[in-house]
């Protein structure tokens, strides 16, 4: 729509609607016209000649825009964490791929550097494969920022499908206890965020999570990488990690020109390589999980 458009994502969370479209309306009332939403997700809607931003029901504000920097900024300089000083999330990635461990990461955030942070993950996709080059300047960015972060990865040979959510929650809890550093527990209450991206976890699960993190107000739903800017950074840097690892095996796995891929399941590209492997040397590398699927590839090969 606009070329070398910009766009901006923020989520603001426990805030009134009303009142962000009635900040951003009489803030700029010389620049942004307000408009009819286009979906029902939408709550409210602005235009401009430069872009539009639009006010989505779930409380996430969209501008994408050419030249509307003041208007980014003002969104940036919201408040949407609340009196919290301290803001760790955990995410992970690799749970449905056939290549690899699961790499959960852990990260800490403090409310002095949350608005740099917030501008630097702007526009940046968690769910898809990301340009490494785009990866390794965030991670080496926000490292600038003094951020705290800490990984943990559950292998291969370790991820049965029965066991897999109890080890997730053991991992996340491994990396969150890494960063909590220095947090005290007669001080944080009310002062300490914990958000976790919830996979699955089961009631009992959950209940251990919030007992070893009384101190703090946890937070574990789905998606929470869209909705929490600590659950964002912390998925971002675990999947810097994990096309780190990718890019690795795809120059050092190569048969007959065919490279691994994305290990995706969907990743027709993938499959074939599985099979011209196994096709070539009777065996799968340590790296791919011993799913079902490989199962169906070595019987049939």
């Amino acid at each position: 729509m606009y070329n070398n458009q910009r766009t901006f994502v923020k989520k603001f969370n426990n805030m009134d609607l009303d009142k962000i479209t009635d900040l951003i309306n009489r803030t700029f009332s010389n620049k942004l016209l307000p408009s009819e939403p286009k979906s029902t997700y939408e709550f409210s809607r602005f235009v401009s000649p430069c872009g539009v931003l639009v006010v989505f029901k779930s409380g996430k504000v969209l501008l994408q825009h050419k030249g509307l920097d003041d208007v980014e900024e003002f969104l940036i300089s919201i408040n949407s964490y609340g009196n919290y000083s301290i803001m760790i999330g955990a995410d992970e990635v690799g749970k449905g791929e056939l290549f690899g461990g699961i790499l959960v990461c852990g990260v800490r955030i403090l409310s002095d550097t949350y608005k740099k942070l917030e501008r630097l993950a702007s526009g940046m996709d968690t769910k898809r494969n990301a340009h490494l080059d785009r990866l390794e300047k965030f991670v080496s960015e926000i490292k600038s920022l003094g951020v705290e972060y800490a990984l943990d990865e559950i292998p291969v040979e370790k991820l049965e499908p029965r066991s897999m959510n109890k080890l997730l929650t053991l991992s996340y809890v491994k990396v969150i206890k890494e960063v909590v550093d220095n947090v005290s527990p007669d001080t944080s209450k009310g002062s300490t965020r914990i958000v976790i991206d919830d996979f699955g976890m089961s009631r009992n699960d959950r209940n251990s999570v919030l007992a070893s993190f009384s101190f703090a107000d946890v937070v574990i739903e789905p998606k929470a990488d869209d909705n929490y800017l600590e659950c964002k950074v912390a998925s971002l840097i675990s999947r810097y990690y994990r096309e780190k690892f990718l890019e690795y095996i795809n120059s050092k796995y190569v048969v007959d020109g065919i490279k691994p891929g994305s290990g995706n399941l969907s990743d027709t590209n993938t499959i074939k390589w599985i099979r011209k492997w196994y096709e070539s040397y009777g065996s799968i590398p340590p790296f791919v999980r011993r799913w079902k699927i490989i199962d169906n590839i070595q019987k049939s090969s």
